[in-house]
């Protein structure tokens, strides 16, 4: 009987261990890239003069339904921003400088940070989730600002980039790891049951001995 309740709840504590594994899909996020489509988004417009477009996280499993819950972690990499002098961005929460936030920036149009509507410096890594034809779903936000992002509904892909108002002169890039927990490997409230289970027996079993 000791034995059979043993093995039991071992079978339960692997089970709860196996529940919480997570996905990363690893991605490069370069210095041209604009974090979305000003033209979808229209909150105050901002320069994107020689932009490669948002990098899109969208693929390799990631689930993005509704509550889905992502971690973004700087790996490496550094940018340049050609301004006058070039400054360059050694992690992704960007550089103190006059420009950033919800100011105009050096060509006099706006930062990707005038959407997000809080004081994000320049050069720092921005994202959004967004629908499958590019447009923002929720809010937008800096990386940096996490730990953790939750998908809203409507979402199928996650977009990436830098706040900045001029792209074609950067160089560099960063890269990020972004982590999904997996609860589908093994059904955790199941295997609440089971150790539970196992607990109520190994209680009944040391009352049945005194």
């Amino acid at each position: 009987m000791k034995k059979l309740l043993g093995l039991t709840l071992s079978a339960s504590l692997m089970a709860l261990s196996g529940g919480a594994q997570a996905l990363t899909v690893n991605t490069t996020v370069n210095a041209t890239s604009n974090p979305w489509d000003i033209t979808t988004y229209q909150a105050g417009t901002y320069g994107i003069s020689g932009s490669t477009g948002p990098t899109s996280v969208s693929s390799s499993g990631l689930d993005f339904s509704a509550g889905s819950v992502f971690n973004i972690e700087y790996l490496s990499g550094s940018i340049s921003l050609g301004v006058h002098p070039s400054l360059a961005v050694t992690d992704i929460n960007g550089i103190s400088s006059q420009w950033g936030g919800t100011s105009a920036g050096y060509s006099g149009e706006f930062f990707p940070s005038n959407s997000i509507g809080s004081s994000v410096l320049l050069g720092a890594l921005v994202g959004t989730f967004a629908d499958s034809g590019g447009n923002i779903v929720g809010n937008p936000f800096a990386v940096g600002t996490g730990p953790v992002f939750v998908a809203p509904a409507g979402a199928t892909q996650l977009l990436l980039g830098i706040n900045d108002d001029i792209f074609g002169d950067n160089s560099g890039a960063f890269q990020v790891a972004v982590t999904q927990a997996d609860l589908s490997a093994v059904p955790v409230p199941a295997a609440v049951w089971l150790f539970g289970s196992a607990l109520v027996g190994l209680a009944g079993m040391r009352r049945t001995k005194k």
